[in-house]
């Protein structure tokens, strides 16, 4: 599973429609990797269930007005990372799941949409004049394919 940071991010092509743009992302600049760059633990709840916390903390060093987003994605074949069936189940392979008792057989290795969470963007005042001045291109403008 990973967590991706944006700050002023890079916009992205992510799909064309006979050479036309027609869907966008960003570049994330910093990708963190769940087993590598923080740790993913457990937690039980009163009702009996459970759910994946985990606590990262990062220093950003920021020259101009910044704004910083953070997604954090489930992956496929990442343990406790399966689709999200029943909720997308359009997502999932019919080859991978012929029938009803493979469907409720849901495993991370199959294809299938992820959990995806990701926070509002955060906006910081660097020259302190109490207002948000947003960042010009200084080389971000234009996008690029995604990678």
């Amino acid at each position: 599973d990973t967590i991706e940071i944006y700050t002023n991010a890079q916009t992205c092509v992510a799909s064309y429609n006979e050479g036309v743009p027609v869907l966008f992302g960003g570049i994330a600049d910093q990708t963190l990797t769940a087993g590598t760059d923080f740790t993913v633990s457990t937690v039980n709840l009163p009702n009996g269930g459970q759910r994946l916390e985990t606590h990262h903390t990062m220093s950003l060093t920021l020259a101009e007005d910044t704004w910083v987003a953070v997604f954090a994605r489930g992956t496929q074949g990442a343990t406790g990372s399966p689709p999200m069936f029943p909720v997308f189940p359009y997502s999932l392979s019919s080859a991978e799941n012929p029938d009803l008792t493979a469907l409720l057989d849901n495993t991370a290795t199959e294809n299938g949409t992820r959990a995806l969470g990701f926070t509002n963007a955060l906006y910081v005042d660097i020259d302190g004049n109490a207002q948000f001045d947003p960042p010009g291109c200084a080389g971000r403008c234009g996008a690029v394919d995604c990678p």
